[in-house]
């Protein structure tokens, strides 16, 4: 998330004063429960903040149909003030799902929101992500697992595609690196020289899968008949646990 405070910087757009206020309710009751300090900004247009100096961004909740722009250009416009902030959408339109997928969205909520999915989804965002360290050029690195996209094997080294577009050199094997991301949920191998992050799967189409950083760079992977099968499945799963 952008900003290293360890408040949390909320901000939701809805032209809906009465929606948006008990939704806030909802926000404050989660913080309360969960004992973490929270700021929450309210913003009733897409222009009132596009003006605004807000750089700090955590998490953006937002409407889709709104009266100026809708909520999935405006999360293109949060991303190029904060491209870390976790973003939800939270609408009666559910047209509008591939778009959000797009965006890379974390969450796609129904009106009326179901406070204990929008409670699950908070606890996943805000959980502590689990600290990868690996040899890089003969120094010690230390990553967040939500840092990775992928790893592969290509001429017999190991290189990490980070969500900053960059590619590091490893001297730790793939199949060290399976056993070191043994222990977090978010990655799959569709073939024996890679491993994905699912979160930045963008399509899968036949045996071609497409993932994405998040300054748009993006890369093609190509499953085996083997392990193909079992990825689709957990890219099918991870999708139905953040719906």
């Amino acid at each position: 998330m952008c900003g290293e405070s360890k408040m949390t910087k909320i901000i939701m757009f809805d032209d809906d004063r009465k929606f948006i206020e008990q939704f806030e309710k909802l926000i404050l009751k989660y913080f309360e429960n969960s004992h973490r300090e929270v700021i929450v900004e309210r913003y009733y247009s897409a222009e009132e903040f596009i003006l605004s100096d807000t750089k700090m961004i955590d998490i953006a909740f937002l409407d889709v149909e709104m009266k100026d722009i809708n909520g999935i250009q405006l999360g293109y416009e949060i991303q190029k003030k904060c491209p870390d902030a976790v973003l939800f959408i939270i609408t009666s339109y559910s047209q509008y799902l591939d778009e959000a997928m797009d965006l890379k969205v974390f969450r796609y909520l129904e009106k009326p929101v179901d406070e204990a999915r929008l409670f699950r989804g908070l606890d996943i965002v805000l959980r502590e992500t689990q600290k990868i360290s690996f040899i890089s050029d003969n120094a010690e690195t230390e990553m967040n697992e939500d840092e990775v996209v992928c790893i592969y094997t290509s001429l017999r080294k190991t290189s990490v595609l980070t969500d900053k577009g960059e590619i590091v050199t490893s001297k730790t094997t793939i199949k060290e690196w399976q056993k070191k991301l043994s222990v977090c949920n978010s990655f799959s191998s569709p073939h024996y020289s890679y491993i994905v992050n699912l979160n930045y799967v963008t399509g899968i189409y036949d045996d071609e899968i497409t993932v994405q950083c998040k300054n748009g760079t993006s890369m093609k992977i190509y499953g085996s008949q083997r392990k193909l099968g079992t990825f689709r499945k957990d890219f099918y799963r991870k999708m139905r646990k953040n719906r």
